[in-house]
């Protein structure tokens, strides 16, 4: 079993499969979304001692780079301000 609390999380979730936020294919494959600067994202600002993160669907047609990362939080942020 993973030691670190975000490993553990990931981990856990890759039992089902989930769509990719990108594209909808279904897949066990995850990315976690952490914000740089937490008070300013659109996770809020975490409480003391706490990591704000989204664990999220990637498929295996998006490759990991700058351009996938900005698509993923333009489409988590998309996501957050129509939840609201």
């Amino acid at each position: 079993m993973k030691e670190n609390p975000i490993d553990r999380a990931v981990e856990n979730t890759m039992e089902q499969d989930m769509p990719c936020v990108l594209c909808g294919h279904s897949t066990r494959h995850r990315g976690v979304f952490m914000p740089k600067t937490p008070a300013d994202s659109l996770l809020g600002t975490p409480l003391t001692g706490k990591t704000r993160m989204v664990i999220y669907g990637l498929c295996e047609k998006h490759h990991q780079d700058d351009a996938t990362a900005q698509a993923v939080e333009d489409v988590l942020e998309k996501i957050h301000h129509s939840s609201n």
